[in-house]
């Protein structure tokens, strides 16, 4: 009952991203045996990300960048490597 007193409460305060992660904790076994503190530190984490990520999303549409699909563009690589090798060159998988 408290709990989803809580949940509600959240969502109408505007903290969807908390109530979740809120949420998910409470029924992670794995996170039974943390603090509060550290419990609370993954629930600001979260939000925090949340809402960087948010911010990024949207500086990025209102650049207007020209690249078509990020990502997508063609890397040219000038030490001699194929296409593909440089992750073998480098140790990435």
């Amino acid at each position: 009952m408290l709990t989803q007193e809580t949940l509600e409460k959240l969502g109408s305060m505007r903290l969807g991203t908390i109530a979740e992660a809120f949420l998910a904790l409470s029924q992670d076994p794995n996170c039974r045996d943390l603090s509060f503190e550290e419990r609370f530190g993954l629930v600001v984490d979260r939000e925090w990300t949340t809402r960087r990520d948010r911010r990024l999303a949207g500086l990025l549409k209102e650049a207007h960048l020209r690249l078509s699909a990020p990502g997508r563009h063609r890397l040219r690589c000038s030490a001699g490597f194929e296409p593909g090798e440089w992750r073998l060159a480098s140790g990435w998988s």
